[in-house]
């Protein structure tokens, strides 16, 4: 079983999932191969700054009518005043009756960051299917009686976002299996599904971004692009432990940490070489702390794919007499030896609206310009699609809303929350997607994103959160019976950028959240005793 590891940051929520092997790590042998699942983080590389204090005592509204719904929201908008200079967006909706039960600038349009995850998925679950599986194919000669192939070693990549270390162990363990032992050839790598656009639109905005959520994409990728750069303390004065997961030729280390009685402060510093990433460190870690890790994504992910695999190749002892690996095409003509295949897709999304998984969201979404409209896939004809799906299936006015990437990130889309209302209400009227739709969304006080927010509305409400640097945002379903359910958006643009502000805009939505639940129950009809004469 993985160990789930969540790492909370000033700017997001980071989760990092580690498979053990039985390689050497440290003292223990044991290697801490990471798997990053990001919420989104800020656009801005700096730490958040901190605020002026702004306290004030909140009214309490009894909300058992449309009415007191409303007073209850603005009361709470009122309320906070830290937040004034921000331009707030809120749809509530009933499913049943198929009416607004509150509106404030519905129509108006909106950046709603990761949110667009929630039109990913409808499009992913649309155009793919719930039970779709990624595929890796890997393709070579027969080996002969002494388990040698005459020829190359092909590895064909369909867009897996969620193809780890672990994954590609288990591949080299396959190729063992049918009884190779040598490979007279070379490592070839196919990643033609995807163009060679690896960044995703907007992503520019931020072209020197190193950390793991801004990470490029390939039709051949591993570990979602990103490494870890693990550091623990030794002994006062001494070098610290230092090491860098997964490890390969690709990766060079450079520098030290110093282990000292002051508090950390930690240098890095990553440096994109031609053929080589360098890890640069510095600074020193307190004695007796917690270990550090950071992550950082690859610029490369033809590089680190290839090193990475040739390392596990040398690991598992079989022998590919170059060294080296090339672009190139897999051959028609040959039977795949093997067919790797991913969880199914509704795993895979669960995984990316849980976490907000940005490298995730944009896989699935450029996979689906290959899937519809042939290979290569291009950003283009992702566009094109996510377009024609919401204008002809969730009947979105052409040219009122604005989506270029899958994830969200940076300053690619924009919808009002009366239209992300629709997108919900058609998910959910759609026997096809309603139940995997609402297994992706973080339970409130539960899981994902959500884990530490609303603890008292645990299984009443399940939704996506979106945050980027002035931007956040909350919409999903709230219900506490099968009867009736709602949906929402609550979106905020042009928040105070610094640590109190943001956290106000998440109290403020979990307020309103909050109300809408107070609102269903005390508006639910009143079970009927068992003594009542109905005559």
């Amino acid at each position: 079983m993985p160990l789930i590891l969540r790492i909370a940051t000033m700017q997001g929520t980071i989760t990092a999932t580690f498979m053990m092997t039985k390689s050497f790590y440290i003292k223990n042998s044991i290697v801490v191969l990471c798997i990053l699942l990001v919420d989104i983080s800020s656009a801005y590389s700096a730490p958040v700054p901190k605020c002026k204090s702004n306290t004030h005592q909140e009214s309490v509204v009894l909300v058992n009518s449309e009415t007191t719904l409303k007073q209850g929201i603005e009361t709470s908008i009122k309320n906070k005043r830290s937040l004034s200079s921000m331009k707030i967006g809120i749809s509530i909706f009933d499913l049943k009756n198929n009416q607004f039960l509150y509106q404030n600038n519905g129509h108006m349009s909106y950046n709603i960051a990761s949110g667009v995850k929630i039109i990913t998925t409808a499009l992913a679950l649309q155009k793919l299917g719930s039970g779709y599986r990624f595929q890796t194919v890997v393709t070579m000669q027969h080996p002969n009686n002494q388990g040698i192939v005459e020829g190359n070693l092909y590895i064909k990549g369909f867009g897996d976002p969620s193809l780890n270390i672990e994954a590609l162990e288990q591949i080299v363990k396959q190729i063992k299996r049918r009884g190779i032992k040598k490979i007279n050839g070379s490592l070839i790598l196919d990643q033609g599904y995807f163009d060679n656009n690896n960044s995703a639109p907007h992503f520019e905005e931020r072209p020197y971004e190193p950390r793991a959520f801004r990470a490029p994409i390939s039709a051949l990728s591993t570990n979602f692009n990103t490494i870890g750069i693990h550091i623990y303390p030794a002994q006062n004065n001494q070098n610290a432990y230092v090491t860098l997961s997964p490890s390969n030729k690709y990766l060079h280390l450079m520098g030290k940490v110093n282990t000292s009685h002051k508090r950390s402060r930690i240098q890095l510093n990553i440096d994109n070489q031609k053929d080589f990433l360098q890890v640069q460190v510095g600074g020193y870690i307190q004695e007796n702390s917690k270990p550090r890790i950071f992550y950082r994504h690859v610029p490369n992910p033809f590089l680190f794919f290839g090193h990475t695999f040739l390392n596990i190749l040398s690991k598992n002892n079989v022998d590919i007499v170059s060294k080296d690996f090339k672009h190139g095409v897999a051959p028609l003509n040959i039977k795949p030896l093997f067919i790797h295949k991913s969880r199914t897709l509704t795993h895979i999304l669960r995984d990316m609206n849980k976490y907000s998984n940005n490298f995730i969201s944009e896989m699935i979404f450029k996979t689906i310009g290959a899937h519809e409209k042939k290979s290569p896939a291009t950003w283009e004809k992702s566009q094109k699609i996510i377009r024609d799906f919401l204008v002809d299936d969730i009947k979105l006015a052409p040219n009122s809303f604005r989506m270029n990437n899958g994830s969200g990130l940076y300053n690619s889309n924009r919808f009002s929350t009366d239209q992300v209302i629709q997108i919900l209400t058609y998910l959910h009227h759609d026997f096809r997607y309603n139940a995997d739709i609402l297994s992706t969304l973080s339970i409130a006080g539960t899981d994902g994103t959500m884990k530490k927010r609303m603890n008292n509305s645990a299984l009443l409400l399940r939704a996506k959160t979106g945050s980027l640097s002035k931007t956040s945002f909350l919409g999903g379903y709230a219900a506490i019976n099968t009867d009736r359910v709602i949906a929402f958006a609550i979106t905020m643009n042009n928040l105070p950028y610094c640590r109190s502000r943001i956290a106000h805009a998440r109290k403020l939505q979990d307020d309103i959240a909050s109300l809408i639940i107070q609102y269903l129950r005390n508006t639910a009809p009143k079970k009927l005793s068992s003594h009542t004469n109905l005559m």
